[in-house]
């Protein structure tokens, strides 16, 4: 009928411009990983390890032994005010994060309508998108109120589909490839990051770094 007609027509030009506000977005923030890394690593290579440090070889003491000294206070939780080192590290692990994972929405947008029906692509990047979205909002709210917009539009185009298609959605299996793809991109972008700092970061940092985002 006429209403399915041009909700079919209004379909490809909407998906059209999701994938191209996406492009954008992605562009944007692959621009400022590269940023924050090459000042993390400036930091890294400045402030050096204290371990290491230590572990400089000082000729050993004559005499007497030291005396035992008392037992240091507990520290402080880190969660509440972090490292400088430590923040700068979870911020490039955010946007790390959010780059891989936009990635891999992409590339299944890029099957919507082609090799793949829109029914298929597009269910499992709607919630990418919007976890993506929660977790830039404090330090990049311009991106994260962009990246609603694509959940928002591609929302539109998924009911279009469903409607036109007379077809019942379910979510359980594209949440379920939605997760396992978030759940690579934290183990990657955690993996890169110790490749790049791997003096830069104790078990303490580690643990902060790997509760930031998701």
């Amino acid at each position: 009928d006429a209403a399915a007609a041009a909700r079919t027509r209004a379909i490809l030009p909407r998906l059209e411009h999701a994938r191209a506000l996406l492009g954008d977005i992605y562009a944007w923030l692959s621009a400022e990983q590269s940023r924050i890394s090459r000042r993390n690593r400036r930091l890294a290579a400045a402030e050096g390890h204290p371990a290491a440090a230590a572990a400089g070889g000082a000729p050993a003491r004559r005499g007497p032994p030291p005396r035992r000294p008392s037992p240091a206070p507990a520290r402080p939780s880190i969660a509440p005010s972090l490292a400088p080192a430590t923040a700068a590290l979870s911020d490039e692990l955010a946007v790390r994060l959010a780059v891989l994972a936009l990635a891999e929405a992409s590339s299944w947008l890029a099957r919507a309508g082609g090799s793949a029906p829109v029914l298929e692509a597009v269910p499992a990047a709607i919630p990418v998108l919007r976890r993506v979205s929660s977790a830039l909002h404090g330090a990049y709210p311009a991106q994260s109120a962009l990246l609603c917009e694509v959940s928002s539009v591609l929302g539109g185009v998924l009911a279009d589909s469903a409607a036109v298609a007379d077809a019942r959605l379910d979510f359980g299996r594209s949440n379920d490839v939605s997760a396992a793809a978030l759940a690579q991109a934290k183990l990657t972008a955690e993996s890169k990051l110790e490749q790049l700092y791997p003096n830069a970061l104790g078990a303490r940092e580690r643990a902060v770094t790997r509760t930031c985002y998701c």
